[in-house]
């Protein structure tokens, strides 16, 4: 419990909260196996995810970060794990009981041509009416400053909702200045082992580095909100609508049917 309250504590200080080996073992070893087959699944399919900002202006014209959505609907591993204990235990001390996945993304930046993410906020792609999506993002590698490590920005969840914070300068002129002033450079570098998992809201700038390194950089990042929070624009992004625990209090018949 101890951890678990500072979950909570960092949070709501510093807008992220980083949990160590949530994920150990044989539990962890299936996460691994797993995200390795689905990227075998799609390596005929265009993965790479690599913003326009970030060829611009992080000089990131060779690189490449592969990307899907919903890994839950790849295998049933990923949903066993986000039911656990040792997963849902923090995010409910976050969340409250009822929590919600909005939806996941598996990043792969590949050895020495991985690519960076430019520092935004999530909130833009797809806002909720309470503001309580938070990210999880489950590492399944040892990852540093040279394979390309989460940055953040302590604090910035107090920013709230901030035009211009997309990451993507192609969104316009605001865009463009957030990235200015909000550089990877000055973000907190926060390196992780395989198995933790790092939670932040979606107010919370964050970005990540090019992986020069020989290894690569993998993870999976789970979008969850409050059961009692309702999408502002339901469908208009990647949506699973599951319930990891509790109940969906804003889940509708119309919703329902076009999850």
């Amino acid at each position: 419990m101890m951890v678990v309250m500072s979950v909570k504590n960092n949070f709501c200080i510093d807008g992220y909260a980083w949990v160590p080996q949530v994920f150990q073992g044989e539990r962890l070893r299936e996460l691994q196996v797993s995200f390795d087959e689905i990227l075998l699944q799609i390596q005929d399919e265009e993965t790479n995810s690599l913003w326009d900002s970030a060829v611009e202006r992080l000089g990131a014209q060779e690189r490449t970060i592969h990307h899907t959505h919903q890994v839950q609907a790849y295998s049933a591993v990923w949903l066993k794990a986000w039911t656990s204990p040792s997963f849902l235990e923090p995010v409910m001390e976050i969340l409250g009981e009822d929590v919600v996945l909005h939806h996941s993304k598996l990043f792969h930046k590949p050895p020495r041509t991985g690519g960076p993410f430019p520092m935004h906020q999530d909130w833009q792609y797809f806002p909720s009416q309470e503001d309580t999506m938070i990210a999880g993002i489950i590492f399944l590698e040892d990852t540093d400053e040279a394979n390309g490590c989460l940055r953040v920005e302590p604090g910035s969840h107090r920013l709230g909702r901030r035009r211009g914070m997309s990451g993507d300068a192609s969104h316009g002129p605001e865009d463009r200045g957030a990235l200015e002033q909000y550089t990877l450079d000055r973000a907190k570098p926060v390196p992780a082992r395989a198995g933790d998992v790092l939670f932040f809201h979606y107010f919370t700038l964050h970005g990540s580095g090019v992986n020069n390194s020989d290894r690569p950089r993998k993870s999976v990042l789970v979008q969850m909100r409050s059961g009692g929070d309702a999408m502002e624009k339901p469908g208009s992004h990647p949506e699973a609508g599951v319930v990891l625990h509790g109940r969906d209090h804003t889940m509708s018949r119309a919703l329902a049917g076009r999850l």
